[in-house]
């Protein structure tokens, strides 16, 4: 009886888990089609649901589920945009997205292939630093034309690739390595390796030390702090090219500033701003040991500045609206190209601007911010708020800015008495109208010649037109 019992509970079990499976099976089957099918079925039936638990995780988070997609869309340019910066647009945008979206679609093939041939290629993102940082090294820094090295750089980051796939199967094969943990491991030793190597050698030390640090930090929070940010002017925004930005956050945080936490940056920005989208006024020209103390948070006694953290100019972020307070947006971009571009979107989400201040001793830099930015005044290594008022540079001393919006307004400059002031004006004649004829005259004729033909020449093109319909329709 002892023996018969665990044979028929077993068979039971096996019953059970056949009808399960079988159920499964069969639902699986209704879902994704028959076999012949499964090979297109499956990647649809896989993407579907990685959306539908996408909507389940982004309602969960109090969040619009459509409107996130839509975002989606609208960054990969497949969507248009209420506005775009600069010269940026859907094209641009789709092709930045294609840009992002061809080495992902290589390694997806690298780990197919391996799968096919049965092995868990988990080391693609280390295998394609390799491959990439090689063809720099080779061909970036030659003068081949584009037509040559452009081909040679795939070449060379095929066959690097593979070396480093070669390796994790030499491995495989002598030593019986598994390849899940030799690939992890590899992709941690390419990373540091390559780190070292790039901050070692191929770093230029010239334009990681192209603004002096400690001085532009000094010159930020003494112009944040000024009045407790009330000067229009004083800077809203901090954009940090990611190669200095450690030192830029430890130098920051000595002079006085303190990072809020997400939780903290949210608690603040729920209060800086009215539900109509009007400024708190409760919020405007306190401290910010106060500014802290009312959003529910305490910060040290030397702590004169407040900065949050961001990644996106949203419009409907308050920390990227002004702030009549000692509190600033901080963002941070992997060069100084990319940092321009974001200035620019941190003004239109503004709806523009009338000040910009960039801290550095790179001249070419300098001339291509102050070329491309859609902004009144741009000043250089010097605080806003100051340098606006004309206190540290050779700007009019006055208190009233020109207009906050490109484009619109009587005046960029800094509004002065000489705005104000009636001026009549006197004009002599210096030259008569036979002097405008003689020079002018044979000109001034031909002109009036071409225009008269070409108005006869319009005529007889209509008159022909309005012939040739009413005998067509006679």
């Amino acid at each position: 009886m002892r023996q018969l019992i665990p044979q028929y509970v077993d068979e039971r079990y096996n019953r059970t888990m056949k009808n399960k499976n079988s159920l499964l099976h069969r639902l699986i089957l209704q879902t994704i089609g028959h076999e012949k099918r499964q090979h297109y079925m499956i990647p649809i039936f896989t993407i579907l649901l990685s959306l539908i638990f996408g909507i389940l995780v982004i309602a969960l988070l109090g969040k619009n589920p459509l409107q996130a997609y839509y975002n989606l869309l609208q960054g990969s340019g497949l969507a248009p945009k209420a506005s775009y910066a600069g010269h940026k647009g859907m094209i641009t945008d789709f092709t930045s997205f294609l840009n992002a979206l061809t080495p992902m679609l290589f390694a997806a093939l690298a780990v197919l292939i391996a799968l096919k041939a049965g092995l868990f290629n988990i080391g693609v993102s280390g295998q394609m630093l390799a491959a990439g940082f090689t063809a720099t090294v080779l061909i970036g820094y030659s003068d081949l034309p584009a037509v040559i090295a452009k081909p040679l750089v795939v070449l060379i980051g095929f066959i690097i690739g593979a070396l480093a796939g070669a390796l994790v199967g030499f491995l495989k094969h002598r030593f019986n390595i598994n390849e899940v943990v030799s690939t992890i491991m590899f992709n941690y030793i390419f990373q540091y390796v390559i780190s070292f190597l790039i901050n070692t050698f191929y770093v230029d030390p010239v334009s990681r030390q192209s603004a002096n640090v400690k001085q532009a930090v000094s010159d930020i929070i003494e112009s944040k702090t000024f009045d407790y940010g009330m000067v229009s002017a004083a800077e809203q925004s901090v954009v940090v090219e990611r190669c200095i930005e450690p030192e830029v956050r430890r130098e920051l945080i000595a002079q006085g500033a303190y990072f809020m936490t997400e939780e903290e940056s949210v608690r603040l920005g729920r209060l800086l701003y009215n539900s109509n989208g009007s400024i708190n006024a409760e919020f405007v020209g306190i401290s910010a040991k106060r500014l802290a103390s009312r959003a529910g948070f305490s910060v040290g006694g030397q702590v004169e500045l407040l900065i949050a953290e961001g990644k996106y100019a949203l419009s409907d972020n308050p920390y990227n609206k002004e702030k009549l307070c000692p509190v600033l947006a901080y963002y941070i971009e992997d060069d100084w190209q990319n940092a321009c571009e974001k200035c620019i979107e941190l003004l239109f989400a503004k709806n523009g601007g009338h000040t910009l201040v960039i801290h550095s001793t790179d001249d070419y830099v300098i001339r291509q911010f102050a070329l491309k930015k859609p902004v009144a005044r741009v000043l250089v290594n010097t605080p806003a708020s100051l340098g606006s008022m004309g206190v540290t540079t050779a700007l009019f001393p006055a208190m009233t800015l020109g207009s906050g919006v490109t484009g619109q307004g009587i005046t960029s400059e800094n509004v002065s008495p000489l705005n104000l002031v009636y001026i009549r004006t006197v004009g002599a004649g210096i030259r008569d109208s036979a002097y405008i004829r003689r020079y002018c005259g044979d000109q001034l004729a031909e002109i009036k010649e071409k225009r008269k033909m070409e108005r006869e020449e319009g005529l007889r093109l209509i008159r022909r037109l309005i012939g040739e319909a009413v005998s067509s329709a006679s």
